[in-house]
């Protein structure tokens, strides 16, 4: 069953988004980055090449000739070889039942968080494994 875990009151969506999958690559995972178009897709991409001075995270994304041997493809369709979906989207990620695990990243905006609400419903009604984590009380305990 896939297990869905959202992380919400991020502060800076990206950032958190960024050290999230670092995580999932450090533990041997590959990874998916579901964005909603080539501008989020761009952002990403920055993003990861500059979230942390002293480490690097080997991403590309979907269509380039390194995808297939790549932890991390941003955007593309389904899941191919990844075990893990990142969200980076406010909509619900297609075929997300095929992954082990998919996470939901939750910025403060309002409506962010409605649709994060609308996400979530969806996927207990589906019968999804879920949790949730507060990121003011991950950055407030270390």
């Amino acid at each position: 069953m896939t297990q869905v875990a959202f992380h919400h009151n991020a502060a800076d969506r990206g950032q958190a988004v960024c050290r999230l999958i670092a995580e999932q690559v450090a533990a041997g995972e590959s990874v998916r980055v579901h964005v909603s178009d080539d501008q989020a897709a761009e952002a990403i991409d920055r993003a990861l090449w500059t979230f942390n001075a002293l480490s690097f995270v080997p991403h590309c994304k979907a269509g380039d000739a390194l995808a297939e041997r790549t932890p991390v493809v941003i955007g593309g369709g389904g899941p191919g070889a990844a075990r893990v979906l990142v969200n980076y989207s406010n909509e619900l990620p297609p075929e997300a039942g095929r992954y082990a695990i998919v996470i939901e990243v939750v910025g403060q905006d309002g409506s962010e968080r409605e649709a994060a609400r609308a996400r979530y419903r969806w996927y207990r009604e589906q019968g999804f494994g879920l949790s949730t984590h507060d990121l003011n009380e991950v950055n407030a305990n270390g």
